[in-house]
């Protein structure tokens, strides 16, 4: 093994959700986990983005980061049109989506990391943001994540999260394909 692998202490790894199909809890590949009463799987490539890092994390000893954004509703024009959401109601959302996200990176880090050395993270925010700091505030030594599953033009337009991380991101990046 090389010099640069064997040094890897933190390695970060973004996590995507969404609620599991009901085909996906017969379907050997993917992997559901129920939290309060509702079937959550992991997006296509975070699972395999996860046993990447855990691979590595086992060769290296490093520690991994598991993170999650919430992203944020109330900068969203769906909750502000002639009726508007009150602002607590839109808190009292999030921060449910903050409770249950951490619940399953719980879930997923017993299942998944038993034997690593692992933190949970649940922030809001804009993900591209919220992973940049993350990454620089626990000097994460690589970035291992799932490409973005949306097409070409969405991401011409709008961008994405991978590919602003590349560009952005004070460590490497291992982009793993999404299916």
């Amino acid at each position: 093994m090389t010099d640069a692998v064997e040094t890897f202490r933190r390695v970060l790894v973004p996590l995507d959700f969404r609620v599991a199909e009901p085909a996906d809890e017969g379907h050997p590949a993917v992997l559901a986990f129920e939290v309060d009463g509702q079937a959550m799987a992991m997006a296509p490539g975070t699972e395999r983005a996860l046993e990447f890092a855990a691979a590595l994390a086992r060769k290296t000893t490093a520690a991994l980061s598991l993170v999650h954004v919430v992203p944020p509703l109330a900068d969203s024009p769906m909750y502000h049109g002639p009726v508007p959401l009150p602002a607590g109601l839109i808190q009292e959302v999030r921060d449910r989506a903050m409770q249950r996200a951490m619940q399953l990176i719980h879930l997923i880090r017993d299942r998944l990391c038993p034997d690593l050395s692992v933190d949970a993270i649940v922030r809001p925010g804009l993900p591209r943001e919220v992973l940049l700091e993350e990454a620089r505030r626990q000097a994460a030594d690589l970035i291992v994540m799932a490409a973005s599953s949306r097409g070409r033009l969405v991401r011409f337009v709008v961008g994405s999260t991978t590919d602003h991380l590349i560009r952005e991101a004070p460590c490497p990046v291992v982009v793993i394909p999404p299916e």
